[in-house]
Parts: structure tokens; sequence; C-alpha cells
């Protein structure tokens, strides 16, 4: 049985998804997680956002961000697995934040900035038909070798036929400064309707600047490796990072966004 903390003492409901029943919010109670923020060229982050009502959000560089985070959930609601998740930072068009660096010092519950995800490969049906149905996220079952030992990364997202690598992950993590974490506000696409999402988390990240890992693409021919490369991540240091082995958080059900 799991001993629920306050953060974790919410209400819940259960509903069904093709794999089985969840309960929501879905509370992730210890995770692995790893976040790599890149400053992109606009333009092919707009074209991966076509359609979805959301347009990129330009910084005080005149660049877009990318992020990509690698998650290793240990005990969760609906068990164990691991996840990897390409963002794009956006908000929905005619409502781009003037200042969005300022948006981080926001509430998420009052945050226009968020991340539209573009690829989410998982490594369970339960998380995927729960990611799909409920939200409309782009996720698809696979194998997610991750390893973190000493501060050296080692992770790859395989091909779900052929079980090449598509993207990998690797480097040594360093330079390290603890600060709060900060809640995640996620947009979505589910029949016909923009959804916004929170999720709420807690705790504290190490985060760097310049933490000397790298994702490159893999011989696997993958929507997901040629978004990594449309993005110019392929082979590049992300600018930031932010890592920690004690991730808790709580995924709501996604709102409307009139």
């Amino acid at each position: 049985m799991i001993v629920r903390e306050s953060f974790f003492d919410v209400p819940q409901v259960t509903l069904k998804t093709s794999a089985g029943e969840a309960p929501f919010p879905i509370l992730y109670y210890d995770a692995t997680a790893l976040l790599l923020f890149y400053w992109c060229d606009p333009e092919p982050a707009r074209a991966l956002l076509e359609d979805t009502g959301l347009a990129p959000i330009r910084f005080f560089n005149g660049k877009a961000l990318a992020g990509m985070g690698w998650y290793e959930y240990r005990k969760t609601d609906i068990g164990p697995y691991n996840e990897v998740g390409l963002a794009v930072a956006a908000a929905p068009e005619g409502r781009l934040p003037r200042l969005p660096l300022m948006q981080f010092l926001r509430q998420s519950a009052s945050r226009v900035l968020g991340f539209y995800i573009i690829d989410l490969p998982v490594t369970t049906d339960i998380a995927c038909a729960a990611g799909r149905e409920m939200w409309g996220y782009p996720k698809f079952v696979t194998q997610i070798p991750f390893e973190i030992r000493d501060g050296k990364v080692s992770a790859a997202v395989l091909h779900p036929e052929s079980g090449e690598p598509i993207v990998r992950l690797s480097g040594q993590l360093r330079h390290w400064l603890a600060v709060p974490g900060f809640n995640l506000v996620l947009y979505s696409n589910l029949e016909n309707a923009l959804l916004r999402t929170e999720v709420v988390t807690t705790g504290t990240v190490q985060t760097a600047l310049r933490p000397g890992l790298r994702v490159e693409t893999g011989p696997a021919s993958h929507p997901m490796a040629e978004h990594v490369r449309q993005l110019g991540i392929d082979g590049s240091e992300p600018f930031a990072c932010q890592f920690t082995s004690h991730f808790r958080s709580r995924l709501y059900l996604g709102q409307k966004v009139e």
C-alpha cells in the first residue's frame, strides 16, 4: 500500500481507457527526471505547431524554445514506466506573452506559456492509452533504456519494430545548482479541442548550464528522429538542463481552452 504524503492527498476520479481503468489526476510518487532545453529557430517550431491553434514563443534572443524530457517513473498510479517527451514552448495564437521569461515566475494556474508535445514514447500500454485517449498526446509504445550511474547518462528511444535507436542520449552530468522545481503547463489537441493541462510538482531540481549532454538521432527511420533534426537538436548540447532523482508530481486532466 502506498503511503500518501499531503502532496498526494487530492481527490481522484477513476476513468476507463482501452487498456484498463486509471485514476485522475495520475499521481507520480517516485521518479527520475532529466529535462533538456534548447534554443531553436522559430520557423521549424511553427511548422510543427501547424493546425494546433498554437504559435511558438519567441524569446529575448529571437529564438524559440524546445524541450526534451527523459523520465523513469518507478512508482505511479498506473504502474512503473519510462517516457521521453519532445516539446516546443507555445501559447494560443493571439495570446503570446510579451515577456515570456517572466511566465516561469508565475503560478501555473495563470501561466499562458506552455509546452506542446511533438513526440511522447512510453513503455507501457496503459500509459499510452491514457495519454492518447484523455489528452490526445502523440504517444507510442516502445523500449526506452534509461540509466544514470555516477553522473554518466546512457539512454535511448528504440524503434518499436526494428529495435534500432531512434534517438540516443549520452554524456556526463556536471556543475549542478539546486533550485526549486516548477510546475508545467502542457497543451494538446483532442477531438478538435485545444486542451491545457497542469502538471504540479514538488521538491528541488539540480540545474546546470552547458551540462555536457548530447542527443543524437540513430539509424532507425522514424518521425521522432526527423523532428529532432528539424528542431536542430541532433548532436547539439542543450543550453540548460534540470535533473532530479526524486521527481513527484500530479498530472491533471486537461481543460478546454476557449
